[in-house]
């Protein structure tokens, strides 16, 4: 992700991806400013310890509507590329699908839409 000029946070797995969420972006509340650092996108990885990637989502999504937080594009990667985990993925919130194993094009390709002060990303697909 160097090339595209972004800060990266990892997680281990979901659930520290969801506690990692909501203590970061707990601070941005409220901050008017464009330097404000928030979390844009989260490529969310399917299978994870502790918490899978559609829970983790769905937890996530949970949390931002709860405190009237900014949305977040969550792009799921996964080498699952069937019509069921497509849906799953829709019904918790993802926006994408990066099915692995992922090239740096298909990457840019996913990154291209998401801008620094609004988030626009395509319904779910396949790349």
């Amino acid at each position: 992700l160097a090339p595209y000029k972004v800060n990266v946070i990892q997680a281990f797995d979901g659930q520290e991806a969801v506690d990692l969420i909501e203590k970061l972006n707990e601070k941005v509340i409220g901050c008017s400013s464009s330097k404000c650092k928030r979390i844009r996108v989260i490529f969310m990885d399917y299978e994870m310890p502790r918490l899978n990637g559609l829970k983790a989502t769905s937890k996530i999504k949970s949390i931002l509507k709860k405190k009237g937080m900014e949305d977040i594009g969550i792009i799921l990667n996964t080498a699952h590329n069937d019509s069921e985990t497509k849906k799953e993925a829709q019904k918790v919130g993802i926006e994408g699908i990066l099915v692995k194993p992922t090239t740096p094009a298909q990457l840019k390709e996913t990154l291209s839409p998401v801008s620094y002060t609004h988030l626009t990303l395509p319904t779910i697909y396949s790349v």
